[in-house]
């Protein structure tokens, strides 16, 4: 059954709902305040087959889209994390973000945690200790194997990324093996030794569930190390 609702005022301050388009017009002496007729019936949404929650607003009440001038609206939040996409709102531009930010930089680090992880040190923006190898310090990055034992990492994409970027190296006296699996497939393998100096690698990810990198035992006591810096996931 169709559900009339006369709405309260919406204000700026109201964030990823795209009512802020409609119905809020900002002229040279400030924000304009309206009120408006809108039209709830009980519409979901489904993206690729899965349906999309909207969960609550922050006075707890249910949000959900309408319909105003024929016109259907959605939740950005909602709409944008169904699509695998990141979403945020910038008060000062008044500007929602789907996705990267315009000259941000996303390390791999701080917005995705391995579901698995054996015998690698993790270094993140607030650690005070920071990553060197190959005579370069970096801000973030990962440590993998110690003495004999092996490290590996991996990682659920579930295919929300492009790209990865970063710098492979080595650290610590003796060889080391690593190598990277895209879905359980061998994607590339770096040989690393004490002489090994960092080199910048590329990662497709497009399309990607599953990541893992890994460096195998040597087999042997040594103390080298295959080290991962400052990888960026777009």
């Amino acid at each position: 059954m169709l559900k009339k609702f006369k709405s309260k005022d919406f204000i700026a301050g109201m964030i990823f709902t795209l009512i802020l388009v409609s119905c809020i017009n900002v002229v040279a002496s400030g924000v304009v305040r309206e009120k408006i007729e809108v039209l709830y019936n009980d519409i979901k949404l489904v993206v690729d087959g899965k349906p999309v929650a909207f969960g609550k607003d922050a006075a707890g009440k249910q949000i959900e889209p309408f319909i105003y001038n024929g016109t259907t609206y959605l939740p950005v939040r909602a709409v944008g994390e169904a699509l695998g996409k990141r979403v945020d709102w910038d008060g000062e531009s008044k500007t929602v973000y789907i996705g990267e930010k315009p000259g941000e930089i996303t390390y791999m680090t701080e917005v995705i945690k391995p579901y698995y992880s054996s015998g690698t040190e993790f270094y993140r923006l607030n650690n005070p200790y920071k990553l060197s190898f190959g005579g370069k310090e970096f801000k973030t990055g990962y440590e993998l194997g110690s003495r004999h034992f092996g490290g590996s990492l991996i990682f659920n994409l579930d295919a929300q990324f492009n790209e990865i970027e970063g710098t492979v190296g080595h650290r610590g006296n003796g060889p080391r093996s690593l190598y990277i699996y895209l879905d359980g497939e061998l994607y590339e393998s770096y040989k690393l030794d004490n002489d090994s100096m960092p080199e910048k690698i590329t990662i497709p990810v497009k399309g990607v569930m599953q990541l893992k990198i890994e460096s195998p035992s040597p087999g042997w006591s040594n103390d080298g190390r295959a080290c991962l810096g400052d990888l960026i996931i777009k």
